[in-house]
Formats: structure tokens, C-alpha cells, sequence
């Protein structure tokens, strides 16, 4: 039966909430659907009747099943309508003869038009500890309803109780009748079960994953080892857990500070302290808990247990094999190591990705920025994140690396700072961010003695291993690591397993890397170690194994640069921080050191970017000068493909003839022809077809005379380039056509995507527009898997002209101004006048199509989702297609 809306106004301010549900209506659905169905039509029109008869408005919308939520302007009308519900209930006959017993809850306090906040929370809370048929109410509706009760009625004080996620506790009163039962069981409050939990002070914030992921491991694993950095907020997530656990666990949730321990002998004493287990003569501690335990089922919180990690190790063994109920949450920064122990890693805080550019409603729903703001606004009164702080709070959450305590302890500057500022100073964290409570462990009051803890917690060896791997940047490998920290007092063949050890101390994390194992260090413990790094007398030396490391890395990769283009490209990608540490390193120590590593990662700048940073390394690198040699040549042709590829041709002619200059001076005519190579490519740009083709056409045979069939390809496709700016579409597509032909032969998936490319720019200027989308697509999803952003981009702009073609103007539209964005993010000038011609002319065309409103909104679209994000959607769309 639909249920009767109700008619009396809805109050606001002041307002008496009642919460109602049945006792026992899961079972009643399961056995008996049909009856229990009519059951709970009657009952929702008594209760409608009842609410609308004293005055009341039932909020159907917000009931969830059997239960309802109504509000009054008075809680003694509120009373009435709850007294007047329940002795129809008790008369009504049911049509399965089984009665019907209802659970309620009144309260009185502030709520505004959506009747959302604490004290609707209160109201729903007080219900949940009630049983069928009984009527409770909170102090304030009781203080307010004396003197107006219903004839006969009266409130019992049943006693103060503590409410499941409700700081404080609440002095609760039964509704007492003649008419109603009078005895009930014990009110399921926290204060029916012996709770020790720390009433907190603060909200909790996101780790809504989190929360869920620990409860299923708790529910299926008798030990549960929350492990991760300082900070990382194992202690508040562990509390929270057995919070919604208790429950569960009617023999008790018992949680113990082992922190202020200086001594693993008192940790079982710490235990049974907690438990306020009464010490009795010669029953050691452990057996005394055990024995209060007894059969039920209960859960212990052990909390930073890392500083006597072995005797708590022992004591958990012990309770847990004595007591077959009882199940434990320890948080320590390394696992227990006892058998059938579940270690998990807290993580960090969510956050947005870098480089996003997002609005601040977006920005909030990250955890890491959604806390720091929370805790701000609750120093400074007024705080919320703006477009004027959005990027400033984002940085700093992703600077911190999402740890909770950094970030609170952030959030707490913003009393004296604004965001800005915080970021401007964050490079001296360990400086800035103190103050934490004042209640708090000294350790976790600032940043700096939170790292420390875990420093202390290390052995001599380890504390060596970890100070020296603070001078890589972004992650290691296993190889990495031996070579640059393997020297004595560490033996290289020792370094594993020191490694293992801070894993296992959560001083470092480890994820799989394409079958390989890579070690990462959160930024904030990377700055305390190096800053301990900085101090030792090995810092030069460890600066320097970190340089002829990477540039080993770096030759090796030139030298496989074309016949493994695409697993070098994703090995420097993965170690691009690292590479940028050897640059600077070696700026500062070694310039020819300098000018040989940035000479060989000339070619990965070229393909991934980002150009502007290469062309600046390589003019650093190149500005000492020098005698001829091949590391200078190398650079002088990559600082000029770099000009080229950012479009400054005047700075990629000169520095491209001094690399030629230099390659015959060396005597390599590979190299000259390689260089060559790219003045023909400014020839392309500047659009001379016939500079193109005779530069090309003289390559042609060199290449063909060396042997080398992949630049054979290239050639083949400028040479076609060169041919359609001419209108000699015949003669283009037989080059691309060779070209094709070569590239399948050679099995050479980067030759195949240039053919593919050029057939595509063909049948484009020749009117088939599916064809050329289709070309480009594959090119689109070659350049994708290469990770090549400048070809990525060209591929994209030919689908934004194809689909111009083909009338699907906002398909167009939205692909260019994607390309658009991504050509100004990495500087890419490089494109041919009669390219940029094309792609003008459709867009135009798809504006015109649109309209200027809806093309805004479709280019609105390709600048604010990311472009690979937009390349996926386009290879997807293809796919569906």
C-alpha cells in the first residue's frame, strides 16, 4: 500500500525527531514474504495515523525498509504520537498472530530543511540500542516534555550510555504506561559491553576502503597487523575498525597503548592494565586475561608495538592459542611475524593525481585534501577550499605523501598561513610542521620525531642503507641498490637483505615492475634520510655511484635505442627521476660527465618529453665547451632535433650544422646522415616540398648503402610527405606504399606506424575520410604503446580532420582542442604548414557545423578531461565502432 503523505508543515530550528524501526523484520521477510508483506502495510498506516494525529510529519523518503522517520515542533507531541503507535500495536491483530514490536527513539535538537546533522544522528543512535516494543528518549526531549506528558505516562531514567560513533554519551529515559511492557533486557549500548576504546576527538575522515578491507580481514584472520610509515594513521584506523566491530564481540573490545613502553616485559601487564583485569597472587598476567576473557567472543587492540615487537609477538601467541574467541589488531611499523598473522599495509591518503587540473568540489573529494581542509576549517573557522588555495592544498597533500599526520599538522599552520605559504615552506618540513596535541605522544607531534622513532628503531647496518638510498629519486631496483649503496661498512651481497629489513619496517614499500621488484621511499622519510646522508662523510661518494650508475643506464639505452625502441623508452621513464638527480649531480661535480648523460637521453627527451626540460639540460651540459667529441656531437644533434620539435627552426638549423660539423670532423657518416636527416625535417616544417625531396632523395641510397632499412623506411615517408605538398598524390602513395612493404618485412612496428600514417594523410586530401580515420587510429594506438606523446599527437589531430570529414563535427571538435592542449603541455611546434592548414580548416568547418556554443562545450570537454584519458575514450569509440 502507498503510504499517505502527510499534511502538516515540516519544522525547522528547534526540531523532535522519532526513529522507529521492527524487531525481528529480517527474519519475518525470509520466512514468510507474502504475510509479511500485509504486515507491514498495517503497520505503516498506524504509524502514519499516529504521527498525522499528533501533529507530526513522517519523512518517507528517508525511512530505509520498516523503519520510519517523522519530526514534531514539540517532543511531548512526539511522546503522545509514540505512546498512542505502540498500544494500537500491542491491540492490533496481525495476520500471522505474531505481534509486532517496534523500537523507538525521540530527541530534540537543531536541524535545518534537509533534517541531516548530529543530532539526527543521536536520534537514530539512541534507537539502535532499544528493543521492541520500548519507547526511549534523550535528556533534552525529556527535560522539555515535563509537565506535558500523556495521562498516565511517565519517564524512566534508565541510565547514562555511551553511542556507537557519538563522542558523548547520552542520559536516556524509557516512556513508562500502564498500557505498555514495562520489562526489558539490558540496553545494547556500549555500556553493555566492557568497551575501552578512546572516545575520539576528531572526525574520521575518508578510508572508507580502508575501513571495509580491515574488517573483512578481521572477520576471517584471528590476527590482523596493521603495518606502514609513522603517520600513516594505523592507530585511528585500527580504533575505528573495533569500533564497528563491538558489535560483534560481546566478551569485550579492550584497547592498549604500548607506546610509552620502554620495556617488552610489561607489555602482558599493560594488556591486563587495560582490561582492568585485577592482579591475583601467583596467576601470571597472561593466564589472568585469559581467565576474564573466558568463551566469549572478543577483540584487543595492541597499538605501536614495533619498539617491543617480540614480546608482544609472544604475548598475542600466547592469548590467542589460550582463547579461541578472541581476535587481535596490533599497528606496528613491522609485521608480528606469528603464524596465521594477516599483515596490511596502511596506505596513504588518497590524492589527486599530479598535473590535474581540477575544480575544488572535485579537489574535496580527495581523502588527503578533504582532511586537510576539514582540520583547517576547524583551526581557522571560515576555511574552505577555493580556486584561489585548490592548487596550493592539492601540492602540499601530494608533497606530503598523503600521510594523515603531515598533513594535519599542515592543516594546523593554517591558523598563522595560508596554503600558499605552507607550500612556499614545505621544502624545511621537518621544521615546519610541528605542533601537534598537545596530549599527543612527543613522537607525534612533529613530523621530525615521528621519522625519528622509526630511526631509532634500526640497527647500525640498516640505518647506513637507509641514509644512502635517500639519494634516489622516485624508486630503485634491486641492481641499483647494489651498486650505489654496496660498499663497506655494507657488503654488496648484503644489501638484499637490509633491504628486506626496512621493508619489513616499513621504511620502504615494494611493488611488481614488470617482473621485477622496485623499492620506494615516501618523500617525507627521503628527506630525513638525506638529510642524515648530507651529514656523513660518504655523501660524495654515494653521489657519484648514483651518477655512474645511471650513466651506465643511460648508454646502454642510446645504444639499444632502435632495435629495442619501446622497452628502453619505458626503463627511462621509470627512472626519469633518477636520471634528473645524475644530471644535477653531475652539473655540479662533472661536466663531462654531464654532456655524456645528456647527450645519450637526448632521444628519450625527443620522444616523451618534456622538450623545453632537454633543450635547457643539454644547453647547460653543451655551455662548457669543449674539444670535438662524440658525446658533444650527440648533444649538439639532440639539443637540435629538440629546437626542431619545439618549433625553432633558426636555433635547430645552427645547432643541427655545428652536430654535422662535428660527426665529419669524428669521421661517422652514419651520424652525418642521421643529421641530415633532421634539415630535412626543417625542410618539411618551413613547407618546401622540394628541399624535402631533394634532402631525402639523397639520403635514400646512404641509407640503403649502410644497410640501415629502418631510416630507408623514414626516408620513404618524407619523401611521400614531400610529394602530396606537391599535389602528387600517385607518386606519394607508391613511396608509402615501399614503405609499408619494408616496414612488414622488417617486422618494425615504428617504421609500420609512419606508412600508416602517411596512407592516412593520403586518403584524407584524396576524400576518404573512413579510410584515413582508420589510419590514423592505428597509428594512434602504435603511438600509444610506444608512449610517443609528439606522434600521439599528430595521430590525433588526423582523427579530429577525419571525423570533421566524416560530420562528426563534435567528435572533431573536441579531439583538436585536446591535441591543442597537448601540443602547449609538452611544446610541440613541429608540424608542416600544410598540416597546420588542414587541421585549420576543419575545426573552422566543425564550428560552423555546431554553432559557437555547443563547439565551445565540446572543446570545453578536450581540454578538461587528461589527453591520454582522451586517447583511451578514442581508441575505445573506434573499438565500439
Amino acid at each position: 500500500m502507498k503510504r499517505k503523505a502527510p499534511r502538516a508543515p515540516l519544522p525547522v530550528g528547534t526540531v523532535t525527531f522519532l526513529f522507529t524501526d521492527i524487531e525481528g523484520s529480517t527474519r519475518r521477510w525470509e520466512a514468510d514474504p507474502a504475510t509479511m508483506r500485509k504486515v507491514l502495510e498495517r503497520h505503516d498506516a498506524i504509524l502514519t495515523a499516529g504521527i498525522e494525529a499528533a501533529g507530526g510529519r513522517a519523512l518517507l523518503d528517508r525511512g530505509e525498509g520498516d523503519s520510519f522517520f517523522a519530526v514534531f515542533s514539540r517532543p511531548s507531541d512526539a511522546i503522545a504520537a509514540a505512546l498512542a503507535i505502540q498500544r494500537t500495536l500491542l491491540g492490533e491483530p496481525w495476520p500471522d498472530g505474531a505481534p509486532v514490536r517496534v523500537r523507538m527513539s525521540i530527541h530534540t535538537g537543531q536541524a535545518g530543511a534537509d533534517y541531516r546533522g548530529p543530532d539526527t544522528n543521536r536520534a537514530a543512535r539512541i534507537r539502535a540500542i532499544g528493543h521492541g516494543g520500548q519507547v526511549l528518549v534523550s535528556r533534552t526531549a525529556e527535560e522539555l516534555a515535563r509537565g506535558s506528558l500523556p495521562e498516565g505516562a511517565a519517564l524512566l531514567d534508565v541510565g547514562e550510555h555511551r553511542l556507537k560513533d557519538v563522542t558523548q554519551p547520552e542520559r536516556v529515559f524509557q516512556l513508562v504506561h500502564p498500557d505498555l511492557p514495562a520489562e526489558f533486557p539490558r540496553l545494547k549500548s556500549l555500556n553493555a559491553f566492557r568497551v575501552n576504546l578512546p572516545a575520539p576527538l576528531t572526525t574520521f575522515v575518508g578510508r572508507d576502503a580502508e575501513l571495509s578491507e580491515v574488517k573483512r580481514l578481521v572477520r576471517g584472520s584471528r590476527l590482523v597487523t596493521l603495518t606502514g610509515a609513522g603517520g600513516t594513521g594505523k592507530t585511528r584506523l585500527a580504533q575505528e575498525t573495533a569500533r564497528a566491530m563491538i558489535d560483534d564481540c560481546p566478551g569485550g573490545v579492550f584497547f592498549a597503548d604500548l607506546a610509552p613502553l620502554a620495556d617488552g616485559e610489561w607489555v602482558a601487564q599493560t594488556v591486563a592494565a587495560a582490561m582492568d583485569v585485577q592482579d591475583e597472587p601467583g596467576l601470571p598476567p597472561i593466564r589472568a586475561i585469559a581467565q576474564q576473557l573466558g568463551g566469549d567472543r572478543a577483540l584487543l587492540v595492541l597499538d605501536n608495538c614495533e619498539h617491543v615487537v617480540e614480546a608482544s609477538s609472544r604475548v598475542v601467541d600466547e592469548l590467542l592459542a589460550m582463547c579461541p574467541q578472541v581476535s587481535a589488531i596490533c599497528t606496528s611499523r613491522e609485521a608480528l611475524n606469528i603464524p596465521g598473522e594477516v599483515a596490511w599495509r596502511v596506505p596513504p591518503m588518497g590524492l589527486p593525481p599530479a598535473g590535474a587540473e581540477l575544480d575544488p568540489a572535485r579537489l574535496a573529494g580527495f581523502e588527503a585534501v578533504g582532511l586537510f581542509v576539514q582540520r583547517a576549517a576547524a583551526g581557522r573557522p571560515g576555511f574552505a577550499l577555493d580556486a584561489g588555495n585548490a592548487e596550493a592544498v592539492a601540492e602540499i597533500c601530494r608533497r606530503l605523501d598523503g600521510i594523515p599526520l603531515a598533513i594535519e599538522l599542515a592543516a594546523a599552520r593554517v591558523r598563522a598561513m595560508s596554503p600558499g605559504e605552507i607550500r612556499q615552506r614545505l621544502g624545511d618540513r621537518f621544521r615546519l610542521l610541528t605542533g601537534g596535541g598537545r596530549t599527543a605522544m612527543a613522537r607525534q607531534q612533529t613530523l621530525a620525531a615521528t621519522v625519528e622513532w622509526s630511526h631509532a628503531l634500526l640497527s647500525d647496518e640498516e640505518r647506513t642503507l637507509f641514509r644512502r638510498l635517500s639519494v634516489f629519486a622516485g624508486g630503485l631496483q634491486l641492481d641499483a641498490a647494489e651498486a650505489v649503496c654496496g660498499f663497506a661498512p655494507l657488503a654488496e651481497g648484503d644489501v638484499v637483505d637490509h633491504l628486506a629489513r626496512l621493508v619489513d619496517k616499513s621504511l620502504l614499500t615494494t611493488e611488481d615492475e614488470r617482473g621485477a621488484t622496485r623499492y620506494r621511499m615516501l618523500e617525507t622519510l627521503r628527506e630525513y634520510a638525506r638529510d642524515r646522508l648530507a651529514e656523513s662523510p660518504e655523501a660524495a661518494e654515494v653521489g657519484r655511484r648514483h651518477f655512474d650508475h645511471y650513466a651506465a643506464l643511460g648508454e646502454a639505452a642510446y645504444a639499444g635505442r632502435t632495435t629495442e625502441h619501446a622497452e628502453w623508452l619505458t626503463r627511462l621513464e621509470l627512472e626519469r627521476d633518477n636520471l634528473r638527480v645524475a644530471l644535477d649531480w653531475a652539473a655540479r661535480e662533472d661536466p663531462g660527465g654531464e654532456l655524456r648523460l645528456a647527450g645519450a637521453q637526448a632521444w628519450f627527451w625527443g620522444v616523451r618529453g618534456p622538450y623545453a626540460e632537454g633543450r635547457e639540460r643539454l644547453a647547460h651540459a653543451l655551455g662548457a665547451g669543449g674539444p670535438t667529441t662524440r658525446e658533444r656531437a650527440r648533444a649538439l644533434r639532440g639539443a637540435g632535433e629538440l629546437a626542431l620539435t619545439q618549433g625553432a627552426p633558426a636555433d635547430a638549423r645552427r645547432l643541427l650544422e655545428a652536430a654535422i660539423e662535428e660527426w665529419r670532423a669524428i669521421g661517422d657518416s652514419a651520424e652525418v646522415a642521421q643529421t641530415l636527416e633532421r634539415l630535412g625535417l626543417l625542410a618539411w616544417m618551413l613547407g618546401d616540398a622540394d628541399a624535402v625531396t631533394a634532402r631525402f632523395g639523397e639520403l635514400l641510397p646512404i641509407w640503403r648503402e649502410l644497410g640501415n632499412e629502418r631510416r630507408v623506411c623514414y626516408s620513404l615517408m618524407m619523401l611521400g610527405q614531400a610529394a602530396c605538398m606537391r599535389h602528387d598524390y600517385a607518386a606519394g602513395e607508391a613511396l608509402y606504399r615501399e614503405c609499408e612493404a619494408l616496414a612488414r618485412r622488417l617486422d618494425d612496428p615504428r617504421s609500420l606506424m609512419y606508412a600508416n600514417h602517411g596512407l592516412a594523410d593520403l586518403a584524407l586530401v584524396k576524400g576518404d575520410a573512413a579510410a584515413a580515420q582508420a589510419g590514423y587510429r592505428r597509428g594512434l594506438t602504435a603511438a600509444r604503446d610506444f608512449g610517443d606523446k609528439m606522434w600521439m599527437t599528430f595521430e590525433m589531430e588526423g582523427e579530429a580532420m577525419a571525423a570533421a570529414r566524416l560530420g562528426d563535427a563534435r567528435r572533431a571538435a573536441r579531439l583538436a582542442e585536446a591535441a591543442r592542449g597537448q601540443r602547449q603541455k609538452i611544446g610541440l611546434g613541429l608540424a608542416s604548414g600544410w598540416w597546420v592548414d588542414l587541421l585549420a580548416e576543419a575545426v573552422a568547418g566543425a564550428r560552423e557545423r555546431l554553432g559557437e556554443e555547443a563547439a565551445d562545450a565540446a572543446m570545453a570537454e578536450g581540454r578538461e578531461m587528461s589527453f591520454e584519458a582522451i586517447v583511451e575514450a578514442a581508441l575505445d569509440e573506434a573499438a565500439a565502432g
